[in-house]
């Protein structure tokens, strides 16, 4: 019996079709099951309520480059990162733009 790399169904193969994964098959399946967990915590954090996202003043350069920096962190999937811009683009908009 196998069974994938990360857990899920087992099924059942003949003795003598089985060999070793390679370096590279291992270290793909790794990778897609690390992609699977993080794809899956992101949603999970989705599911909860949020404050609404501080809106970027339309003109502004620095409003406009944090926005672009929280879109790069939602394409890396770094919550961290998307986390920063938000925080940074709150204190702008209340230092600069009288809050928004």
């Amino acid at each position: 019996m196998l069974r994938p790399v990360g857990g899920g169904r087992e099924w059942q193969a003949e003795p003598a079709r089985i060999r070793p994964a390679t370096q590279a098959e291992r270290l793909s399946a790794g990778v897609r099951v690390v992609n699977d967990r993080a794809r899956a915590a992101v949603s999970a954090s989705l599911d909860r309520e949020l404050p609404p996202l501080p809106v970027p003043v339309e003109g502004c350069g620095v409003c406009d480059d944090l926005a672009e920096l929280r879109r790069k962190a939602l394409l890396r999937y770094d919550g961290s990162a998307e986390s920063d811009t938000i925080v940074l683009l709150r204190r702008h908009l209340a230092q600069e733009h009288d809050g928004g």
